[in-house]
């Protein structure tokens, strides 16, 4: 089906790709047709495929009218194949978003891929049937017989590419995909070398082990009514463990957990490498956890496909993605977000520590007990107690520049506030909550306001609002009880990313006929 752009036919566009629903179990790399050309167009081409596949074409007919006098032998191909055959004289690409076919300038693509091969480490040998993904994503594939993979539709940006199958170690490292298509060098996996020593195996068919494993999965995915919804399908890889002398839960996966999440429409691979809560009252209550993480959208009903799709975007609003994406873009305020500053200040009723240990040491070490040096004694240890800082949350809204700034790599940025905490608030109505708003950060029915304290001078994160250095920031609030069933893949585009290309491509075209209309007078 040829699509020219009229305004109401790219509306319709906009729907088609919002709304569409993926072509069950078939992609463009595995959907065949039958095609020979004998010196025809790339239009005509276009349309065999149509008639032969659930797929649909979008492109700009001045990109494709020109493309005549193409040949392919008969036979058999995938869609894939046929395309890059026939594109690959051409300044096109090519790129699939649910079931349409997407054709686009190559100097105008944004999206990347990365190649390479996985091998043995031992004997070199091919490693087929691995697992290679894009932490975080939806971006991932399977290695070929002769171990080779492709990663498709990446976006710039910074990503841990990971290197998984069972009995061998896990591989990872850091990939910058920037301004070009990527060709890694092999890639060689370990057998895992497993000492006797550090096998533990913890039953399941214990008390322990289920009330181990309900307090684990309440943390991991979290007690919200999604988390409800999502179910681990291969609890028995999680080595689970509670410490009763330190309170302290810890567990981590011995090859991918698989969970369902039935609210959003994925289904998640997650290789918990660590896990561990401590629940100790000095503690205060503290959860940590790491693992890579795989994203596979689910095929439902066109019902189920908006659900998911609407779902998805209520989990993104106000998220801390959704918050850093709108801070490079300078739109916190026009999305909803208010950011205050939680100044630090040091305590006027506190003395200095220097005077502080000065008297408390002179008057501990004076043998007379007179009331008076007890009472002395008593008046600097009491103010030793007293905290050193006091906060003040201060009434104005910052703005970008005052919290985010730009570093040497592209596409990568800091988030600071001088060592004082940001509060953010979220409402896209701009009704925000401005009484008690530090007390209520521990409300039940806190869903949108956060309290944000810095463990480092600086906060990185990228272009899809992904956080590099995590373990530097400590959130309070909202945000702080999002778990792995609120979790969206880096990759999430909302409804409304998707409908800002269309409008660049409507003003493209809408410029190109005004300018062909003014050269006809």
């Amino acid at each position: 089906m040829h699509i020219r752009l009229p305004v109401t036919v790219l509306l319709f566009l906009v729907l088609q790709l919002l709304l569409t629903i993926t072509v069950k179990g078939q992609s463009i790399d595995t959907a065949k047709v039958m095609l020979g050309l004998k010196d025809e167009s790339l239009e005509k081409a276009i349309k065999k495929i149509e008639q032969q596949s659930a797929f649909r074409f979008f492109y700009r007919d001045a990109d494709v009218r020109p493309l005549t006098h193409l040949n392919l032998t008969p036979g058999t191909y995938t869609i894939e194949q046929t395309l890059d055959t026939l594109l690959q004289n051409t300044s096109l690409s090519f790129r699939q978003i649910n079931s349409n076919i997407l054709l686009e300038h190559k100097d105008q693509q944004v999206y990347y891929e990365v190649k390479g091969r996985v091998v043995n480490g031992g004997d070199k040998s091919p490693a087929a049937n691995v697992s290679v993904f894009l932490s975080n994503t939806t971006i991932g594939d399977k290695t070929a017989i002769d171990g080779t993979f492709t990663l498709q539709n990446i976006k710039p940006g910074k990503y841990s590419l990971v290197v998984s199958i069972i009995g061998f170690e896990t591989f990872s490292r850091i990939l910058e995909v920037n301004r070009s298509n990527i060709i890694l060098p092999d890639i060689e996996i370990s057998p895992k070398t497993i000492l006797l020593d550090e096998v533990t195996i913890h039953p399941r068919n214990t008390v322990n082990w289920e009330r181990n494993y309900d307090w684990f999965k309440e943390e991991f995915l979290g007690k919200t009514d999604i988390a409800k919804e999502c179910k681990i399908l291969n609890p028995d890889l999680l080595d689970i463990s509670y410490d009763d002398a330190t309170s302290t839960l810890t567990a981590s996966s011995s090859d991918f957990l698989k969970i369902e999440n039935e609210a959003l429409g994925y289904r998640i691979k997650y290789l918990l490498t660590y896990f561990k809560m401590d629940n100790r009252l000095s503690a205060n209550f503290h959860l940590d956890y790491r693992g890579s993480v795989f994203f596979e959208e689910m095929v439902g009903t066109p019902s189920q496909e908006r659900r998911w799709q609407k779902r998805r975007h209520e989990v993104y609003e106000g998220s801390i993605m959704h918050f850093l994406r709108s801070a490079i873009k300078n739109s916190m305020e026009n999305d909803g977000f208010r950011v205050q500053q939680l100044a630090n200040y040091p305590s006027p009723e506190r003395p200095p520590d220097s005077l502080i240990n000065a008297r408390v040491k002179f008057y501990s070490a004076l043998k007379s007990q007179s009331n008076v040096q007890l009472d002395s004694l008593s008046f600097w240890v009491k103010r030793s107690k007293l905290p050193k800082t006091f906060q003040k949350l201060m009434p104005y809204p910052l703005t970008e520049p005052e919290i985010i700034k730009t570093t040497d790599r592209p596409g990568q940025y800091t988030l600071n506030c001088d060592n004082d905490g940001l509060y953010i608030a979220y409402n896209k109505h701009h009704h925000y909550h401005i009484s008690d708003q530090l007390k209520y950060l521990d409300n039940r029915s806190n869903t949108e306001n956060t309290l944000l304290n810095f463990g480092s001078p600086d906060i990185f994160f990228n272009s899809n609002g992904i956080i590099s250095n995590p373990n530097c920031i400590i959130f309070y609030g909202a945000w702080s009880r999002k778990r792995v069933a609120e979790l969206l893949p880096i990759d999430y585009e909302t409804p409304e990313d998707m409908e800002q290309g269309v409008e660049s491509l409507k003003s493209e075209v809408g410029s190109q006929k005004s300018e062909s209309s003014s050269d006809s007078q």
